[in-house]
């Protein structure tokens, strides 16, 4: 029984784990981590409160994308829709790790050059993956009951609920691994 759930719920289940193996691997611990040379802006945003305002925007952006997934789709969306999606944010890695990632604190200096060291470039990267993030999350967590019968929802809901823990273990422990890349030394110490 609860492989015939697993497979009427893969494509949401994998969306699910992959949007958060993904954010978690990059946030908090890579954009928090984030610096700018920016002078032309304002050096209090630019500077000791940069952190902050990434983090606000992230939680804006996952609330919007939230509340848009209560909007659209109406209904429930086809499996090459949210796998596809679910692997483009794959692409929010690489963008995170080749901005000006600071490294100071730890190791040699990090591996990785900077190709974004503007701070538009992590703000507007933080706003759409929030944005992703709260849209699929929420839309795959939404519909994949809806492909069970009556009876088993209540079981395919559990499952969701297994699938996204796990990709919230998975990213958090990429993230170390990430940060280790990036910085060149132990991210544990």
């Amino acid at each position: 029984r609860t492989r015939a759930i697993v497979r009427r719920l893969g494509a949401p289940a994998c969306t699910a784990w992959a949007v958060f193996v993904v954010t978690l691997s990059v946030f908090p611990g890579v954009v928090a981590s984030i610096g700018t040379s920016q002078t032309t802006i304002d050096p209090r945003i630019t500077g000791d409160m940069f952190t902050p305002v990434m983090f606000v925007l992230f939680n804006v952006g996952d609330t919007l994308g939230r509340f848009i997934a209560g909007v659209w789709p109406k209904k429930a969306p086809s499996d090459l829709w949210l796998l596809t999606l679910a692997a483009l944010r794959l692409g929010f890695i690489p963008l995170f790790l080749l901005c000006a990632v600071d490294t100071a604190g730890g190791g040699d200096g990090g591996v990785l050059p900077v190709l974004f060291g503007q701070p538009a470039y992590p703000v507007v990267f933080v706003i759409v993956m929030a944005i992703t993030n709260g849209h699929l999350g929420a839309v795959a967590m939404m519909h994949a009951p809806q492909r069970l019968s009556p009876p088993l929802r209540d079981e395919g809901g559990g499952l969701m609920a297994l699938f996204l823990t796990i990709g919230l273990c998975m990213g958090s422990f990429l993230a170390l691994g990430l940060r280790a890349l990036v910085c060149n030394c132990n991210p544990l110490a």
